[in-house]
């Protein structure tokens, strides 16, 4: 639960997201260095990534504000 009084968010990812955003991690400031060099500009990584609370291989449905959601 969030201090706002607002129930926390459900967060909805492929089943390689997880593996995803921990490589993000670890190649955090390779990937900073890289993307600075390509395109001329200072660049940084998330320190954090959501908390995945949701995961799907295929297809996901959801319901949100009374309208259908499907991602595939």
């Amino acid at each position: 639960m969030r201090t706002d009084k607002h129930p926390t968010p459900a967060v909805v990812a492929h089943a390689n997201m997880s593996a995803r955003f921990e490589r993000y991690l670890l190649t955090r400031g390779y990937n900073s260095v890289i993307n600075t060099r390509q395109f001329r500009q200072k660049s940084s990584f998330p320190q954090r990534y959501p908390a995945i609370t949701t995961t799907y291989m295929v297809r996901h449905r959801a319901r949100a504000a009374r309208q259908r959601q499907q991602w595939a």
